[in-house]
């Protein structure tokens, strides 16, 4: 009986963190909205500033101004690239610097373009054609899981025709 509870406590705490980490995803997600408006409202500003220098012929006159739009702007999208970063933290996962597609935390190996992110696995080199069937196909190199659609085996990186 003691067993079944601590099953139960356990998986009542699990349940509790993942409510716990939809929450802080969806409360990023959030500021990430607010701060997307933000940068929509100023490149309109910007917008707008440039057309009544242009009407008359003063761009010159707004340059600086622009510059710290610009400037504005980059500072807004870095903090919408942290918050990306926190999300992708809290969610277990990583993004792949080769293709900008996120993957899971523990993956060796990109399994949409093949990029090695442990830098010490073979590259992939060999294509060979792979029999599409419904479950969940095995690498012809190394016989290690895979996924419909993967590129890429994440164990030893070989790469599958398509």
């Amino acid at each position: 009986m003691d067993n079944f509870i601590d099953k139960v406590k356990r998986g009542a705490s699990a349940a509790t963190k993942m409510a716990q980490i939809t929450l802080e995803v969806n409360r990023l997600k959030l500021q990430i909205s607010a701060k997307e408006k933000e940068i929509a409202q100023i490149f309109q500003r910007m917008g707008e500033t440039a057309y009544q220098a242009l009407q008359n012929d003063a761009l010159e006159n707004v340059k600086k101004e622009l510059q710290e739009y610009a400037e504005l702007i980059q500072h807004k999208k870095m903090e919408v690239s942290e918050m990306e970063n926190e999300i992708r933290k809290l969610r277990t996962e990583k993004l792949c610097p080769a293709c900008r597609k996120t993957v899971p935390a523990d993956m060796q190996i990109c399994y949409r373009c093949g990029y090695n992110f442990e830098g010490s696995a073979k590259q992939p080199v060999q294509i060979v054609e792979a029999e599409v069937v419904d479950i969940d196909p095995l690498c012809p190199n190394c016989r290690a899981k895979m996924k419909q659609g993967d590129v890429y085996c994440n164990e030893c990186g070989f790469r599958i025709a398509e």
